[in-house]
């Protein structure tokens, strides 16, 4: 029988097996998981890592018992290689970062993996930590998913989430169901919440069933809310282009915007909310501290308001359908809109193009509207 142990912050500190510690955990101030130590099965002894992280991932490791280092090397989508002393492995990752191979610098398969749709798994070939969406199993089984722990044979996580869940939508009022019980469509990346991003974003350019009914975003409180995710964003990044990255972002988002005079509401908006963000979190530490508190704050909100939104969003995709092709820029820009504006409000992750503007881009290949210098389009 498993016992557990948690801290006075509900963080679990040790797992124990028939009065036999298997593993303890020690955590910093902003609740990441710098130490472990843990019985190996393989080699028969306790083992102990420590973790550095940048930007809430594990960059590197280092194995105190075994004098051991290991570094690990990000993409768009995630985790991608790692290099255990002078070996260099790369991950092969389906869409919510699980791995399913692991093969060495020459292509050799080093580790392959099958599993069950909540996690449970089939290793075959070398023992790798980083498996189900990319999260890491402790030797307990637990998965540790940064906010809390999770348990494949249950498909539940073992503590309660910090996010209260969103009355119209019942299944998360579920404080410990994982992803809404519908792990093959969702992943959760820090444990507190899981990814709307594919019923999101579509929802962005879906015609609304009575548009009339439907209210236009207001110019200042979207910018609001926009300007200050992007600007905690580039003090947590160290951003040197800050400024023109603001510019940039500001841009791009005011183009969902035809009346001048909500333009310029907008843009008086965002450039005052990015002074003030830049002055009330000065420090990286301070900007990340707000980032995690305005995710939380917006996972109930941010539904309605890309529904609003979604009503300027579609009226340009669905008339861009049988454009001419020099129109289909703005095609792009409603795409970096729906996708950006998810990306960076709630879970900062790259997504790609969402697949009904894809469609879009079918459909005008098909009129012949798009000749092949534009066939890229979403991809450059």
């Amino acid at each position: 029988m498993k016992e557990r142990n948690y801290d006075a912050l509900d963080r679990l500190t040790a797992v124990m097996h028939d009065e036999q510690t298997i593993g303890t955990y020690s955590y910093d101030g902003g609740d990441q998981r710098i130490k472990k130590t843990e019985w190996n099965e393989h080699s028969q002894h306790f083992e102990t890592t420590i973790y550095v992280y940048a930007f809430g991932r594990v960059y590197y490791e280092r194995n105190v018992t075994t004098n051991t280092d290991t570094l690990y090397v990000y993409g768009l989508t995630g985790r991608i290689a790692k290099k255990c002393g002078d070996e260099l492995m790369y991950y092969h990752t389906d869409h919510l970062g699980t791995t399913h191979l692991l093969t060495d610098s020459s292509g050799t398969p080093v580790t392959a993996v099958d599993y069950e749709p909540f996690g449970d798994s089939d290793l075959s070939g070398e023992q790798e930590r980083y498996l189900y969406t990319g999260q890491e199993i402790d030797a307990s089984g637990l998965y540790y998913y940064k906010a809390r722990y999770y348990d494949v044979e249950t498909g539940r996580f073992l503590s309660r989430d910090r996010w209260t869940g969103d009355h119209r939508r019942p299944q998360t009022l579920n404080n410990y169901v994982y992803c809404v019980n519908n792990p093959l469509k969702y992943s959760d990346p820090t444990g507190n919440s899981f990814s709307y991003a594919d019923d999101m974003i579509a929802s962005a350019i879906t015609e609304p069933d009575n548009p009339q009914d439907s209210e236009a975003p207001d110019p200042t409180e979207l910018a609001k809310i926009l300007s200050e995710l992007v600007t905690l964003k580039i003090i947590i990044e160290f951003d040197k282009n800050g400024e023109n990255t603001s510019r940039h972002a500001m841009e791009e988002a005011m183009q969902i915007f035809e009346d001048p005079e909500d333009r310029a509401e907008f843009k008086k908006a965002w450039e005052e909310t990015f002074t003030k963000t830049c002055n009330d979190y000065a420090s990286s530490e301070a900007a990340q501290e707000r980032m995690e508190k305005a995710k939380l704050e917006l996972e109930g909100d941010l539904t309605c308001l890309m529904e609003h939104a979604s009503e300027e969003l579609w009226g340009v995709a669905k008339g861009l359908i049988g454009a001419p092709i020099e129109q289909l820029e703005m095609l792009k820009k409603v795409a970096y809109i729906a996708q950006e504006y998810y990306n960076i409000s709630i879970k900062d992750e790259y997504k790609g193009p969402p697949p009904i503007l894809m469609n879009c881009v079918e459909k005008m290949n098909q009129k012949a509207y798009v000749r092949d210098q534009y066939c890229c389009l979403f991809f450059s």
